[in-house]
């Protein structure tokens, strides 16, 4: 950086010059550089004198002490030669010593002034924050007037400090030309701006600037860590959720999948599929007669196709079916209970649910389908929800016939409860019995079923059922469970009623043990056909047994005449229900 500045010398004065206050541009070494004069006039005596005072990296003052000696008789329009410059000197040698002593004199006290100066600057810049006006003379010049430094604080936290410096005193005798001289003081003014420390106060727009910055990074940042962690979070339940899910669409999918080509709705008119399904613990006559009578009320014309199934065996076989009546018998001939493929664990229960799940894996038609369970062997599974839920949905009748010497598991309740869950039957019969059940069982013939009833009845009383509203005149058969549990052992009398006031219909009948001798110890009986109006009746039920135990009795009503609507379940049982005594 250049700085430029014009100083005008007036010929034969003494004299101290302030110059313009020079901001250096940071802390170092500077080259200083001038001119003596601006024409050719020979100046016999110049002295001059640059003093550049540093105050740290703000600002820089320069004093010159200039005395241009010029006898103003003496005009030069030309500089001198050589020998003209020689003789000069020669003739004024005396007075040229004298000025050189002189010199020496000048730029020695000037050294002492900028030495001084210097010293009371350095103690200004420390003191500079305190205003302060300190009035002091200089120890180091004789004969010298007050110099007066002041210093004041600005608003902007800056010092300016002036100095009046005084010329000192000088013997006039000395001097051989009649020199004009200049004595008034030169004031230096010193302009300070002391640079802010960490200890000042920050620039408030600067500083909130920052701030808005640091919290605006700082939130987004906790604003992303924040969204990480949910969506971690977010990830993990529905990985939870997602394999509970599919682990409970699967099971359901073992009981509820269908075929492309099955209906998903149908009618109680309409031809549907026969399930006939036996236990392998039975013997292989049992089942032959069983099935000779169940066939003895069939035609071909009852269904669309005839299926079975042999389980609780130790190698389990999918289900056999065929679509015309006599190959149906062949199938069934050759695969009767079998010995050999028996299951050799007596505790072990039994498959019974997984053939139920085959079934409606298949091809065969569901909707509407009539199943009829020969079991020798009891389930050691409790949960029912999801055959319960697809046996409703295709609207399938199951009709169970239990031993009651049964073997394997010990749950004859979650077969009970899963044919009163879906308006079936769940009889329990001696094993040389199960031949007479199917002439018993108008579910399997098939009749169509209008009325279906849980009732709950403990010892002795009465209990009003829901009212059975006849959807046509006709006859009806009327069949009911005395137990839900077998052999038959606490039983001692039920009495059925149906009343309309309107109608010469209404009737009831009884069963006790002596009547029921013909079923043995048949949990179940069958009664009617009844002709009924159709009209709404009142049904009531009185009921005595031997023990305190609950029963959950199962009470249904076929029509003989076809109707084409399915009726509804009943669940009026469902909270009352007890598991029966082993």
């Amino acid at each position: 950086m250049t700085f430029i500045l014009n100083v005008f010398i007036q010929f034969g004065i003494h004299k101290d010059c302030t110059l313009l206050v020079f901001t250096a541009p940071l802390v170092g070494d500077y080259h200083s550089c001038m001119t003596l004069q601006v024409h050719e006039q020979w100046i016999s005596e110049f002295i001059m004198t640059i003093n550049a005072i540093y105050f740290s990296d703000k600002m820089i003052v320069l004093v010159i002490v200039a005395e241009a000696l010029q006898n103003d008789s003496q005009q030069i329009s030309s500089l001198p030669s050589s020998s003209s410059s020689l003789n000069a000197h020669t003739v004024d040698g005396s007075r040229n010593n004298f000025h050189s002593v002189k010199k020496m004199n000048i730029i020695s006290r000037v050294q002492k002034i900028y030495a001084d100066r210097q010293a009371r600057l350095n103690a200004l810049q420390i003191q500079s924050r305190q205003p302060d006006t300190v009035t002091e003379p200089s120890p180091s010049i004789p004969n010298q007037e007050l110099t007066t430094i002041e210093g004041s604080r600005t608003s902007t936290g800056s010092t300016i400090v002036s100095r009046e410096i005084s010329r000192s005193r000088t013997n006039s005798d000395y001097e051989p030309y009649s020199i004009i001289r200049n004595t008034e003081p030169t004031r230096v003014i010193v302009s300070e701006t002391s640079p802010e420390t960490e200890f000042e106060p920050a620039n408030k727009h600067h500083h909130f600037g920052i701030l808005h910055y640091i919290v605006n990074n700082r939130f987004r940042k906790v604003m992303l860590v924040l969204f990480l962690n949910l969506l971690l979070f977010a990830i993990f339940f529905a990985s939870i959720f997602l394999f509970f899910y599919l682990q409970n669409r699967n099971a359901k999918q073992s009981g509820t999948t269908i075929s492309p080509n099955v209906r998903e709705f149908c009618l109680p008119n309409e031809k549907s599929t026969l399930l006939f399904a036996y236990s392998n613990d039975l013997t292989a006559d049992q089942v032959l007669k069983t099935w000779r009578n169940l066939s003895s009320n069939l035609s071909e014309k009852s269904y669309s196709t005839f299926a079975l199934t042999r389980f609780d065996t130790a190698m389990y076989k999918n289900i056999t079916w065929r679509t015309d009546f006599n190959g149906f018998n062949s199938s069934l001939s050759s695969n009767l209970p079998n010995e050999t493929e028996a299951i050799t664990d007596p505790k072990m229960g039994s498959n019974l649910f997984q053939v139920l799940n085959d079934f409606f894996n298949s091809k065969l038609e569901h909707c509407g389908a009539t199943i009829f369970v020969l079991m020798k062997r009891l389930p050691s599974d409790t949960d029912i929800s999801v055959l319960v839920s697809t046996l409703q949905t295709f609207h399938a009748q199951i009709t169970i016939v239990i031993s009651e010497t049964p073997l394997g598991g010990l749950y004859q309740d979650s077969i009970y409860r899963l044919a009163s869950e879906t308006n079936g039957i769940c009889l329990f019969a001696e094993d040389d019995r199960f031949q007479d059940t199917p002439a018993w069982l108008p579910s399997t013939w098939p009749l169509y079923l209008v009325y279906s009833f849980n009732a709950v009845v403990t010892k002795s009383g009465n209990v009003t059922l829901k009212n059975f509203d006849s959807p046509l005149f006709g006859d009806y058969h009327i069949c009911m469970t005395l137990q839900d549990y077998g052999p038959l052992d606490s039983f001692r009398m039920v009495n059925l009623a149906w009343y309309n006031a309107k109608s010469s219909t209404s009737d009831s009948f009884g069963e006790n043990v002596t009547s029921h001798a013909r079923y043995g110890d048949t949990t179940y009986i069958r009664k009617g056909p009844y002709p009924l109006d159709a009209v709404p009746y009142h049904m009531t039920l009185g009921f005595e047994y031997s023990e305190d135990k609950s029963n959950i009795l199962q009470i249904r009503i076929y029509s003989v005449k076809s109707v084409d609507v399915w009726f509804p379940y009943d669940y009026s049982a469902i909270d009352y229900w007890v598991a029966p005594a082993n």
